[in-house]
């Protein structure tokens, strides 16, 4: 090892003990001054007192000596007043009770001579005690020149490079080695994750990436070109296609989340729930919350009601060569169109529930009722179909008296379809009838025309 002179302060312990001690004196110090400071504030109000008290002794002392030394009186001649012996005897009287008060110490309690002594004796005792504190000396600093022995820099490097060159030696066996743990350990948990996607059958064909030497990311890359993969992710490479990739967990989730709507709506999860089914509803990229509404759509308000049903089939025969329900799931049928068609049907289904013919509703004049029908449930819309039947029976026996034709389709766009011309129209005719039957049999006018209810 290399030597150095190299100069040090030999006595920094001592000069840090008596800096030390110095400020502990200190501070005692300054405790005891304050301690005698706070004892004085508490003595001055009684202090005060006394001195108060001992003015008025002092006064009645020398009231009692004038007293004695002029019991016939004294008189002034300046004021030319006399002042009685009775005079300075209740003067006596008067300054003794004011200088005595309750007790024999001029005005002060027993309790406050006492505490003013133990408050006197405090304050003394704390300033005899501070004056008493002496603070020590601070030796100089000492310094000596020493010779040390150090690691020259070159040494160091020297040792760093031996360490080194014995770790890399240790190492390279064990490095091979975890290497190999490490692949085997990524491509084992690879496995797992493919079991977990329902591709355990690639077991062979990822054996033989192992054996040509394939890492873990270069068997992600090339399992998406096998035809397992594409099996079970029939709609990966049309969103590949259109640059619209996602990931597998993606995937699955909206997979799942298909197949929970199914179940719940108590649909066919075998036909409709495949993967081929699935893959087009991924590939076609309708959401979870879409497929729920098209699902919604086909089980609520078509299959469950079976004159929705049969209207639906009747006006769209192309949908049920595979049935309504596919046909409702199948996203190459735009949502707006299928909630377009649904809501024709109900209302085809309506109209014939509510006694009109099943002609008198075609698709084609269905779809121009579509807007007048908004959001309503298909039992408000039945009830506005029930009442324009009730409209049409009776505007058209009105139109006969007086020689004209009245069609369904006037009854049903003055109620569904909010015709109001149409609907001032059948009022008036209904009232020109009131009118005739009244003149004739003398029936009022309120009475007939509630009996129309237009």
């Amino acid at each position: 090892m290399a030597e150095r002179k190299v100069t040090k302060q030999t006595n920094q312990a001592q000069i840090a003990a008596a800096q030390q001690a110095n400020t502990v004196l200190a501070q005692q110090k300054a405790a005891l001054e304050t301690k005698a400071a706070v004892a004085f504030e508490k003595a001055k109000p009684i202090i005060s007192q006394g001195i108060t008290g001992a003015s008025k002794l002092t006064a009645a002392l020398n009231a009692q000596i004038a007293a004695i030394q002029n019991p016939k009186g004294v008189y002034d001649p300046v004021s030319g007043k006399t002042t009685t012996a009775a005079q300075l005897a209740q003067a006596v009287i008067d300054t003794k009770a004011a200088a005595t008060g309750v007790n024999k110490y001029g005005g002060l309690t027993t309790e406050q001579v006492e505490l003013g002594k133990a408050l006197g004796k405090e304050k003394t005792d704390a300033e005899t005690a501070a004056a008493a504190i002496i603070f020590g000396g601070v030796p100089d600093p000492i310094y000596e020149t020493i010779t040390e022995q150090y690691t020259s820099p070159e040494e160091i490097q020297a040792l760093i490079n031996a360490a080194l060159e014995k770790q890399k030696t240790e190492l390279l066996g064990e490095q091979k080695k975890l290497a190999e743990q490490q692949k085997k350990t990524a491509l084992e948990e690879f496995k797992a994750s493919l079991t977990t996607m329902g591709l355990a059958d690639l077991t062979d064909t990822i054996d033989e990436f192992i054996k040509n030497d394939y890492t873990a990311s270069q068997i992600k890359l090339e399992l998406p070109k096998t035809t397992a993969y594409k099996t079970r992710f029939p709609g990966m490479e049309a969103l590949k296609t259109a640059n619209r990739a996602i990931n597998e967990a993606t995937y699955i989730s909206n997979e799942r989340a298909y197949l929970q709507t199914l179940r719940a709506y108590g649909l066919d999860t075998a036909t409709l729930g495949s993967l081929s089914a699935l893959g087009t509803y991924i590939s076609n990229e309708v959401s979870p919350r879409e497929f729920e509404e098209r699902v919604n759509l086909a089980s609520d308000r078509v299959t469950q009601n079976p004159d929705v049903l049969n209207t639906f089939k009747s006006y769209y025969p192309e949908a049920d060569k595979s049935s309504v329900v596919a046909y409702l799931l199948n996203p190459k049928a735009g949502i707006d169109l299928v909630k377009k068609q649904v809501r024709v049907a109900e209302i085809g289904a309506a109209a014939t529930a509510a006694g009109f013919k099943p002609t008198t509703i075609s698709a084609t004049y269905g779809e121009t009722l579509v807007p007048d029908t908004g959001d309503k449930t298909f039992n408000t819309i039945r009830a506005e179909f029930q009442k324009a039947k009730q409209l049409s029976d009776a505007q058209r026996s009105l139109a006969q008296i007086e020689g004209q034709t009245y069609s369904d389709v006037e009854a049903i766009e003055g109620v569904v379809g909010g015709d109001s011309q149409k609907l001032l129209a059948s009022q008036q005719r209904a009232e020109r009838e009131i009118a005739r039957f009244s003149s004739r049999s003398g029936v009022t006018g309120s009475s007939l025309g509630s009996s129309i209810n237009v």
